[in-house]
């Protein structure tokens, strides 16, 4: 189990910086002054969060990456109240495991590539049905000289288990499904219902703080898609 003492002071030593106090500001800039976040408080429920959901396996490292970097994130912007997955999420992965997943795809799918490709980030990350349908691909894209504090690590089947205490309840859909909104428990309901292979997943990148301006939808019709800043 990653130590969340461990993971937070380190994200504290980082976002405390100078290099992030615009980060911090532009993150900042219409929050209701309650609600706005310091380098302590991102710090600490960002590590609280990942160790609570157990989204990562050890060793899990939190470090600095300077642009230019890209990251990629599956989404399906329903709603943000409800809980789905947005644009804007901190679960990101590089450009490299994209580029390789692409790969890993048939080229004589045609259209149909898109979807395996889906599938597969979906299977790579551990990305249970209700949370995000993954209709659509975001990219980051980390401009020359700009900074980023990552929290890096690969993904951890457990973080979809719907029986451990505090699991979030999902409200979208509705109802519990065998396999569109499956119950997981155990390693044969990951293998049955959702054909994951519960070894450890692709390695994955927590961004807490980024600036919002850094992220755009990948367009279907891009020729570049999934990679739309190639």
């Amino acid at each position: 189990m990653p130590d969340a003492k461990r993971i937070e002071n380190q994200l504290y030593e980082l976002l405390s910086s100078p290099r992030y106090g615009s980060l911090l500001d532009h993150r900042n800039r219409f929050e209701h002054p309650a609600r706005r976040v310091t380098p302590q408080s991102l710090a600490q429920r960002t590590a609280q969060s990942l160790v609570a959901n157990r989204c990562l396996l050890d060793p899990v490292y939190v470090e600095e990456i300077r642009g230019e970097a890209q990251f990629y994130r599956g989404y399906d912007g329903v709603s943000s109240e409800q809980g789905t997955a947005m644009t804007l999420g901190s679960s990101w992965s590089s450009r490299k495991v994209v580029e390789r997943i692409w790969g890993a795809t048939p080229e004589s799918l045609g259209a149909a590539r898109k979807e395996r490709f889906m599938d597969f980030m979906r299977s790579a990350n551990f990305i249970h049905p209700s949370w995000n349908q993954m209709r659509d691909i975001a990219c980051m894209r980390v401009p020359a000289g700009a900074w980023v504090v990552v929290v890096r690590g690969r993904g951890n089947w457990r973080a979809m288990q719907t029986n451990r205490p505090g699991a979030a309840k999902p409200l979208y859909p509705k109802p519990y499904h065998p396999f569109n909104n499956p119950q997981i428990e155990s390693i044969d309901d990951v293998l049955y219902s959702l054909e994951m292979m519960p070894t450890p997943g692709e390695e994955q990148y927590n961004i807490p703080l980024f600036n919002d301006l850094w992220v755009c939808k990948v367009a279907q019709q891009n020729p570049s898609w999934p990679l739309a800043c190639a």
